[in-house]
């Protein structure tokens, strides 16, 4: 649930009316949400058939998504 508390933050980095793009955030989080929903999903149920190790299966979409957003912040660290 920290990913997505952390992924609304995207719209903090263009502050001004003009540059802030609310459709386009709203769609990016409808679509990462799915994607993670769906991938997440699946690699549950490899874990549970035994294709993955139970531990990836549970941590790999959440590590992948938690590095993501990290690196976008990372990237944005200095507002100007």
């Amino acid at each position: 649930s920290m990913v997505f508390v952390f992924l609304t933050t995207q719209g903090l980095f263009s502050p001004g009316r003009r540059q802030s793009k609310i459709g386009f955030n709203i769609l990016f989080i409808l679509i990462f949400t799915l994607v993670y929903w769906f991938s997440y999903s699946s690699c549950q149920a490899m874990g549970i058939v035994g294709k993955l190790p139970p531990f990836v299966a549970v941590f790999l979409v959440p590590f992948i998504a938690l590095l993501g957003v990290i690196s976008f912040l990372f990237r944005h660290r200095h507002l100007s």
